[in-house]
């Protein structure tokens, strides 16, 4: 008990006269996850590409009574197609 008082009032008489340290002063601003991806602001391009996409494919998915979901499964591989070429021209694969 006396050991954790004594380092207590040690750290309390030292608080005025040393200034902690950056990583230390600054701890609760560091982010939770560095390895977070970036914002990517999307060109309209890309928007009215994809958006065309599943336009045309939801309008055949509501106009045909042949298949159900079909067309939205096709338009979910075609964006994530669109999207993995998107990341190969980002951050092109080690070789």
């Amino acid at each position: 008990d006396s050991i954790m008082m004594a380092g207590l009032s040690t750290r309390v008489a030292n608080l005025g006269k040393k200034a902690p340290q950056p990583e230390v002063f600054y701890a609760d601003r560091t982010p939770l996850f560095p390895w977070r991806p970036r914002v990517e602001v999307e060109t309209t391009n890309n928007i009215i590409t994809n958006t065309g996409i599943f336009g045309i494919l939801a309008a055949w998915a509501c106009t045909s009574a042949v298949c159900d979901y079909n067309p939205l499964v096709f338009g979910t591989v075609a964006a994530l197609f669109r999207l993995t070429q998107k990341l190969t021209a980002f951050s092109p694969s080690p070789k």
